[in-house]
């Protein structure tokens, strides 16, 4: 499907589709049921049914993700009628028959499709011959990837720190939802129209890895995120510490219920901890957590 229908109705089975139902929907919440279809634009009155209402075409969830979400890539195409595929084997090439059933089978398992999108074989692309003979669109299904998911690190395109002052201009995705997406800190969202994937220089400048504490614990902050030895320490646990250290008492646990802060108030030097397995991170002076907060200020002005 190349163009959406002005009237599509989508299974409610997958949480993408749930999400813009809550969203979009007549009467929120929806969760999660394969016994009914979401409608857009909503009818009169509501919007899901157990059956395709009169006047709506119903929409896979890949076309959903293209053509709705526009937050997808054609990667491959899987073969959906398998009583053709002797047939498909012919049009490709008898010769390459044991090239079908062992590497595009083995690929399916693997990867959902039978062959990639513009694969090649003989310096021919395989979607392009069986276009040409008439099979593609009726024997396969196109199979889609998300282009873009949380945590990958993106970039504004013509970025202007007016228009998009909410954000920096090369930053991780934290949020993703009907195609658009957002920042730890922003409010409002920027289409997937308005972005690429960020490239590996642009990425080295919002990233620092420094060694700290008594174990040489190492950290990587970025304007987002602090992680020690694959531990998320929220950023409001550091600033506490440094706001509000010389009136702690000797014991301060389980903060956020994620680690243990316990400071030794003779030396101001505090012990972070992992409470489930008891192992501990290091000591960290208030001074090394003041760098570590330094370091993040820093990171969440570069543009």
């Amino acid at each position: 499907m190349d163009q959406l229908p002005e009237k599509w109705a989508i299974k409610l089975d997958c949480q993408e589709v749930v999400d813009y139902a809550n969203e979009y929907g007549f009467a929120p919440p929806y969760v999660k049921n394969e016994g009914y279809y979401a409608h857009f634009p909503n009818f009169v009155g509501g919007t899901t049914c157990c059956v395709v209402k009169k006047g709506y075409v119903e929409i896979t969830i890949e076309d959903f993700r293209k053509l709705v979400l526009k937050n997808s890539i054609l990667i491959g195409y899987k073969l959906v009628k398998p009583e053709f595929e002797k047939a498909v084997i012919e049009i490709i090439n008898n010769n390459h028959k044991f090239w079908w059933e062992s590497y595009a089978n083995n690929c399916f398992k693997e990867y959902g499709y039978h062959f990639a999108y513009n694969e090649n074989i003989d310096n021919k692309s395989i979607n392009s011959i069986l276009k040409k003979s008439g099979v593609l669109d009726l024997w396969f299904e196109p199979v889609y990837e998300m282009k873009y998911k949380i945590g990958d690190w993106i970039t504004i395109l013509n970025y202007d720190s007016e228009v998009h002052s909410a954000y920096n201009k090369t930053f991780q995705i934290e949020k993703l939802l009907h195609g658009k997406i957002w920042d730890k800190n922003s409010l409002f969202p920027i289409s997937v129209e308005f972005i690429r994937k960020a490239t590996l220089t642009e990425i080295k400048k919002l990233i620092k890895c420094v060694t700290l504490g008594s174990f040489g614990s190492k950290f990587e902050i970025t304007r987002n995120k602090i992680i020690c030895e694959k531990l998320e320490i929220p950023i409001e646990i550091i600033l506490e510490i440094i706001d509000k250290y010389s009136t702690f008492k000797n014991s301060f646990n389980k903060i956020g219920g994620i680690i243990e802060l316990t400071p030794l108030d003779s030396t101001r030097i505090f012990e972070i901890k992992i409470p489930w397995s008891n192992s501990i991170l290091g000591l960290f002076s208030i001074i090394e957590l003041r760098e570590i907060y330094k370091i993040y200020k820093e990171l969440r002005n570069v543009e």
